[in-house]
């Protein structure tokens, strides 16, 4: 049950994918812990602490904490599902074979589309104001 589908291959696309779930899963879990703390008196019943951190360990916590573990045995089910594996995989091996671009085309690419923006902005502006005057024209006439 607990077997990595194809050990050693993806593992860079793998554990991105891993850590980025994961922490967003910490975050949603985070944010229902102090959802649940705020609400009345449920923070209040400490069911109890934990010895040397003096963490006090109360209903939400549990909840939140309880969800959390369920997240992220979901999240290795997942990543080790056939399909999900391959695409993981398949992912990291094209990205080794993507031709990245040197430094000075990457500079000279980056200016000519900061340049062809920065002028349709300006060709945009351009026209809203000739519009924009032109209604101003046909509502001032009526």
């Amino acid at each position: 049950m607990f077997e990595i589908y194809k050990r050693g291959q993806g593992k860079t696309s793998r554990y991105l994918a891993a850590g980025s779930v994961g922490v967003l899963s910490l975050f949603g879990c985070y944010s229902l812990y102090n959802y649940l703390n705020v609400r009345g008196s449920l923070q209040k019943l400490i069911l109890f602490v934990v010895p040397g951190v003096e963490l006090d360990v109360n209903l939400p916590f549990l909840v939140s904490f309880g969800f959390f573990a369920g997240l992220m045995i979901l999240l290795y089910a997942l990543l080790n599902k056939p399909k999900i594996g391959d695409f993981l995989i398949e992912t990291e091996l094209e990205m080794k074979r993507v031709s990245w671009p040197v430094r000075s085309e990457l500079i000279g690419s980056s200016t000519i589309v900061i340049i062809t923006v920065v002028i349709l902005a300006v060709i945009v502006m351009v026209f809203d104001l000739a519009v924009q005057a032109f209604m101003r024209l046909i509502y001032s006439i009526g």
